[in-house]
């Protein structure tokens, strides 16, 4: 009994044994990659600073940061205008400033760089300043990274963070959704339009950590509209004119190609409703040999705008060609000429 005791404890040993040193050998054999560490996820604190909007600091003579070929998003985003000639330049997650730059020999999306500003003078705390010199900074040995190939990569990695959370997503959307609907007038008839999808990104250079980080922010949204309730008599309005009576007359469109009615449209449509969505984002924080070494993430948050109605007569002229309703050309976005 003791010695099969003692030949069964060496077995398990001797079982033991082979099977580490075998996993040892495993590791070892050339070409097989080691399994990937896991990044570190934590959640970014303040929300409003996500995709920063008008903030500034002074910039000092000689600047590290990120050349944004194409801004005109973002700064369309915060109403600064167009950048016209200028590129974007971020950093520490400051917003875009308009940068006019020297004549230099390459052209890219986005680029490591630093930048001589105003002669070694520096600048205010402005939207924009003067590039007096410029070296590019990624590609060399210091910064073998290529920004342009991070961001793409970047972008590839968030479309993949989209697809796995696609169902919390959706169950968000429908949450908020109920939530809009229970809010409506009880006595009018909510009419949803089709979803709108947004994603903004920033890239920007962040000195402390001496690391790329990009931004991503996507707001999902919808409107529900307040229609009319159908007439329980089943009268209908008369039908507004074709042609105005104080312009000219409009051209005909061949047969089957007939506008749609507008009338019952306008008659149902009471210019009010609540637009709902759900806004969310990922940071890729990414070091100089183009690894993520952290995640930033923007939990996923609901929000709610009561669209203005409009009390004026469904029929008259100025409602029917409004310029500045923006909820009535949505509708009849959705509408197709009949057959």
């Amino acid at each position: 009994m003791k010695t099969t005791t003692w030949a069964t404890w060496a077995t398990w040993w001797l079982s033991g044994l082979l099977l580490t040193t075998l996993a040892a050998f495993i590791d070892l054999v050339p070409g097989r990659a080691a399994p990937a560490p896991e990044v570190p996820e934590e959640t970014f604190q303040d929300r409003t600073a996500f995709i920063p909007s008008s903030i500034f600091q002074p910039q000092q003579g000689k600047v590290i940061g990120v050349l944004v070929g194409d801004c005109a998003a973002l700064l369309g985003r915060e109403r600064r205008g167009d950048a016209g000639d200028a590129y974007g330049f971020a950093v520490n997650g400051n917003s875009y400033r308009r940068v006019h730059v020297p004549a230099v020999d390459f052209f890219v999306p986005y680029a490591l760089v630093e930048i001589e500003v105003n002669d070694s003078l520096g600048a205010p705390a402005d939207e924009s300043f003067v590039a007096t010199n410029m070296t590019r900074l990624d590609g060399t040995n210091d910064y073998p990274f290529k920004v342009a190939e991070v961001v793409d990569g970047a972008k590839k990695r968030y479309d993949g963070w989209l697809r796995d959370h696609e169902r919390v997503i959706d169950d968000a959307m429908a949450q908020a959704q109920t939530k809009a609907v229970k809010k409506a007038d009880k006595d009018a008839k909510p009419a949803l339009l089709p979803r709108q999808t947004d994603t903004v990104m920033y890239v920007t250079w962040m000195t402390e950590t001496q690391r790329l980080q990009v931004r991503f922010l996507t707001r999902i949204l919808a409107d529900i509209l307040e229609q009319e309730p159908d007439p329980v008599d089943g009268t209908k309005l008369p039908r507004r004119p074709r042609d105005p009576e104080d312009g000219p007359k409009l051209p005909r469109r061949p047969p089957g190609q007939e506008e749609p009615d507008l009338t019952d449209l306008l008659r149902r449509f009471r210019g009010g409703g609540t637009q709902f969505g759900v806004e969310f984002g990922v940071a890729y924080e990414i070091s100089e040999s183009s690894s993520v070494e952290k995640i930033l993430t923007l939990p996923i948050q609901s929000f709610e705008n009561v669209l203005p109605r409009r009390e004026r007569n469904p029929l008259d002229k100025e409602h029917l060609a409004p310029r500045d309703n923006s909820l009535l050309k949505a509708v009849l976005s959705q509408m197709r000429p009949r057959a």
